[in-house]
């Protein structure tokens, strides 16, 4: 295995295990580098350039910004921006605080289905750095209300179940702006799972720089018309895992088909 995972989740956000953990098990099958990408945070990024070094493996920051378009649920991936820019944390900060009134909300009508959980439990789960669905599904399956997340998300809170309660009307315009303004490049994470095709346009028009055209649940044709889509939009490509607890490097991209910022990256370690 070879190339680079650029899409994956550590214990910052709703992954299993640690960026240094993750970075291990990358160098043990093979990997070139990956790119750390959690959920509205970036609390994982703090020891990334002494773990890249003590493993031997080029790590790029990321970040995953949960965004809505028309009622969509859009994720936009962000790289090689400047974690400690003073707008960007406090913009992270808001997003944040918003998780937790939404969190907040869930636990409430969970309880109007019959479902108790304990509040300040579930909370402390911020510390994680992205509260989110997943947490209160995980508190859910502990105290015996299921037994999967699949199960969670399919019986209550997935977008069609009977709480689904949208997350702040951050769009994607406003992650671009953002992204941009720390330094850094983004682009639209898993658009066939987004179903987002007919907006990719229009958020290339709003600063988009690439589109993650590899991804495990995108299928064959999708991923050749991403693909084409970037060459014709002059976007970059991406490729990665959605890693949150196992099939790391099931989809990669080699470095060399990276921009040059991603070398430069690579080069200046």
């Amino acid at each position: 295995m070879s190339g680079i995972d650029m899409h994956i989740h550590s214990t910052a956000s709703d992954g299993k295990y640690t960026v240094r953990e993750i970075a291990l098990q990358a160098k043990a099958i093979g990997l070139e580098g990956i790119a750390i990408t959690d959920h509205d945070t970036v609390q994982g990024l703090e020891d990334l350039a002494a773990i890249s070094q003590d493993v031997g493996l080029p790590i790029f920051p990321g970040i995953e910004i949960s965004t809505v378009w028309e009622g969509k649920s859009i994720h936009v991936l962000g790289y090689l921006f400047d974690s400690h820019h003073q707008g960007l944390l406090a913009w992270l900060e808001k997003r944040q605080m918003e998780r937790v009134a939404r969190a907040k909300n869930i636990l409430a009508q969970l309880r109007d289905h019959g479902i108790f959980l304990d509040e300040a439990t579930v909370l402390t789960q911020q510390n994680l750095g992205s509260l989110g669905r997943v947490h209160i599904g995980q508190a859910m399956i502990a105290a015996g209300y299921a037994h999967t997340l699949d199960q969670v998300f399919h019986k209550w809170l997935g977008e069609d179940g009977p709480i689904a309660i949208p997350p702040h009307q951050v769009t994607p315009k406003d992650a671009i702006e953002m992204i941009h303004q720390a330094g850094g490049v983004c682009a639209i994470a898993h658009p066939g799972l987004s179903g987002c095709d007919q907006w990719l346009e229009l958020f290339c028009r709003w600063g988009l720089d690439g589109v993650e055209a590899y991804h495990p649940e995108h299928k064959k044709k999708q991923r050749k018309r991403y693909v084409q889509f970037a060459g014709a939009q002059q976007l970059f490509v991406t490729a990665g895992s959605d890693f949150h607890r196992d099939g790391l490097g099931r989809c990669t991209i080699a470095l060399e088909l990276l921009p040059e910022v991603f070398r430069s990256f690579v080069n200046h370690k």
